[in-house]
């Protein structure tokens, strides 16, 4: 890239950007990975230029990101839950969907969650949901 990797990359940002924020997020979005490794790679080519971005500009590390990452997990469920619901009626792969949805797959820390988090929980799983309401009513009519 030509420029230093910093918000000036973009359009939005920057009349000489020559990058689209919602480009970005789609792209980051798509790759789905929660640990943000797999989306650097994706979008700067390397961890360390990813962390040299988010040093450049703390806007988008502490309000932009967060939001990438909080539609990561709520795909990821949203997905899980709708496997979840397609094989309700069998025993196959039930676990491993749960354990997904459940998001499982994020450490937590130890003790009580704080206010933040419990927040931030609630606001994804009003997102899940949102997106899988429809999937539940549907695998409910097939079993009963």
């Amino acid at each position: 890239m030509s420029l230093a990797p910093s918000k000036k990359l973009f359009k939005q940002y920057d009349k000489t950007g020559t990058e689209d924020l919602e480009d970005w997020r789609a792209r980051f979005v798509e790759v789905a990975d929660p640990t943000e490794y797999l989306g650097a790679i994706e979008l700067m080519g390397s961890w360390r230029d990813w962390q040299t971005f988010k040093r450049n500009w703390p806007t988008f590390t502490n309000n932009i990101l967060p939001d990438w990452v909080a539609e990561i997990e709520v795909k990821l469920r949203a997905e899980a839950i709708r496997d979840l619901c397609n094989q309700a009626a069998t025993a196959k792969g039930t676990a491993a969907a749960k354990w997904i949805a459940e998001g499982k797959y994020r450490a937590r820390k130890a003790g009580a969650p704080s206010k933040a988090e419990v927040q931030r929980e609630a606001k994804i799983q009003a997102r899940i949901d949102n997106e899988v309401e429809d999937d539940i009513a549907r695998v409910q009519e097939v079993v009963h």
